[in-house]
């Protein structure tokens, strides 16, 4: 059984995507990740891509890459992410690697 599962869902209106992250983003779920959120989801963009991490059990430095990949990409393309319920262990990872000020973090 998957680790990793991702949930998407489109809002018409604002066009806002939320994507759910559950369970543990690694190397592992790294490709399943790209293909979903980056190739799936950015090209769409929505004005807004919501990340909800309030199911995320564990992220490694390969699931940060991740994030900070989808920040980059949709940003260039006018999209605003918004990293949603991140727990206090991924803002720390956040800090460790200096990639904190890059996201828009919210508990709301």
């Amino acid at each position: 059984m998957s680790r990793f599962a991702i949930e998407v869902e489109d809002r018409s209106f604002p066009h806002q995507i939320i994507v759910r992250l559950i369970g543990e983003a690694d190397l592992a779920s790294a490709s399943r990740f790209s293909e979903i959120v980056l190739d799936g989801v950015v090209p769409r963009r929505p004005s807004e891509i919501v990340v909800d991490l309030s199911s995320l059990t564990f992220l490694d430095s390969t699931g940060l890459y991740g994030l900070i990949q989808l920040n980059e990409a949709a940003r260039s393309g006018g999209t605003d992410v918004v990293l949603w319920q991140t727990s206090e262990a991924v803002i720390r990872l956040f800090d460790i690697a200096g990639v904190r000020e890059q996201f828009t973090l919210s508990d709301t």
